[in-house]
């Protein structure tokens, strides 16, 4: 059995503001993080990002392109970067707290902010993103899907 944990995050910004959610339980109980979490079974990663956006605090949000990965022996974690498409942020009242829009030029100088998220907005100042672009192959059920690079567009 495959014990590979696959997760992925979104970071969203609407107006100088990031998306923040307030975790309730676990390492995290009562910090502030990315929105995100498991990928399901069959499904693609920017699709599960967009999904637990929503269903972490009700934005509907698009993948546009990688900020970054984080691969552990056990754990591979993708976040992208969402374009807000439209909503009003409210917690979910299970994994989350509070669900917000935060001043995205002070955010990174909380001390309730976890240190992997802190990390990831600190490196929107200089990070190149890796763009999506689509691929079309000669199957289009199996070969049609996302590619993401510095010069995909």
């Amino acid at each position: 059995m495959d014990s590979l944990e696959r997760t992925v995050g979104g970071i969203v910004i609407c107006d100088y503001k990031v998306l923040l959610v307030r975790h309730t339980y676990g390492a995290y109980r009562d910090k502030l993080l990315i929105p995100g979490g498991y990928i399901k079974q069959g499904e693609m990663p920017e699709d599960a990002a967009a999904r637990e956006i929503f269903e972490e605090t009700g934005i509907v949000a698009e993948a546009e392109s990688i900020l970054c990965t984080r691969f552990l022996p056990d754990a591979w974690y993708i976040a992208f970067m969402m374009r807000y498409v439209s909503g009003d942020p409210i917690s979910d009242g299970f994994e989350n707290s509070e669900a917000a829009f935060f001043d995205l030029s002070a955010v990174a100088q909380r001390d309730d902010l976890t240190l992997f998220s802190r990390k990831m907005l600190e490196s929107l100042k200089s990070a190149p993103l890796m763009k999506m672009s689509d691929y079309h192959g000669p199957d289009v059920e199996r070969d049609t899907y996302h590619v993401y690079g510095m010069g995909a567009e």
